[in-house]
This record gives C-alpha cells, sequence and structure tokens, in this order.
C-alpha cells in the first residue's frame, strides 16, 4: 500500500509595496497583518515598534486635544460668568 503523505510547507509572504506604506502611514491598521501566517520574524520585529510608537502617539495626541478643549471650555466659562456678573446698558 502507498500512501500519500502530504506536508505542510509554510508558504513565504512577503511584506508587499503597499502594505509597507500602508503599515507606514496607518500602522495601527495595516500592522496587524504581518501577524498572519507565513510573514518572517524580521517583518514582526521591525512593525511592533512602530505600532507601539503609532498608539504612543495617538494617546498622547487624544491627551493633548483633550486638555486644550478643557481650556477652552474654562475659559468660556469664566467670560459667561463676567458677563452675567456685569449689568447691561
Amino acid at each position: 500500500m502507498d500512501e500519500v503523505v502530504t506536508t505542510a510547507v509554510a508558504q513565504k509572504r512577503r511584506v508587499s509595496f503597499v502594505l509597507g506604506l500602508g503599515i507606514f502611514f496607518f500602522p495601527i491598521v495595516f500592522g496587524w497583518f504581518v501577524f498572519r501566517k507565513g510573514h518572517s520574524t524580521l517583518a514582526r520585529i521591525v512593525v511592533v515598534p512602530w505600532l507601539i510608537i503609532a498608539l504612543l502617539g495617538f494617546v498622547v495626541t487624544v491627551t493633548a486635544i483633550k486638555q486644550a478643549l478643557d481650556q477652552v471650555n474654562e475659559s468660556h466659562a469664566i467670560t459667561a460668568q463676567s458677563a452675567e456678573r456685569e449689568p447691561s446698558q
């Protein structure tokens, strides 16, 4: 009896130019694609720090925007309070 033994050959994937651009400009979205089966360890080692930097940048940006909006709201509240105190003629 002849048995046919099939072995799973790992398909090697290369990071395409388009995927590379996506990872560079939008790593939060496209960085996860290198974790599919077949991408090299080097690709993953390069993407993980870039992904971490992008996530930290996102958090810092959101925090800065929130602080700026809080300052604007506070200044508007102070202006509104001073306008209420002054009688208009």
